[in-house]
């Protein structure tokens, strides 16, 4: 199952373990690096972190949307 998780409720060492375990494994998806540049990130997990998607988010005029952060 898919879950959507806020920054506070991400467990940033399961986090690393399924980006730094994966074949596309890039600094882009590490929590340190998305922490830097997109404060705030949000991210899908499926089941218990075995597969990820982190969710850069802004908020404007009270409406979530997603952006390419600088750098990524």
């Amino acid at each position: 199952m898919i879950r959507y998780l806020h920054n506070a409720e991400i467990d940033r060492h399961k986090w690393d373990e399924c980006v730094s375990g994966s074949r596309q494994n890039m600094i882009y998806a590490l929590s340190w690096y998305l922490d830097l540049v997109a404060p705030g990130w949000e991210g899908l997990v499926h089941d218990d972190y075995k597969a990820i998607m982190p969710l850069p988010v802004r908020k404007k005029l009270r409406i979530k949307y997603l952006y390419q952060p600088l750098y990524a």
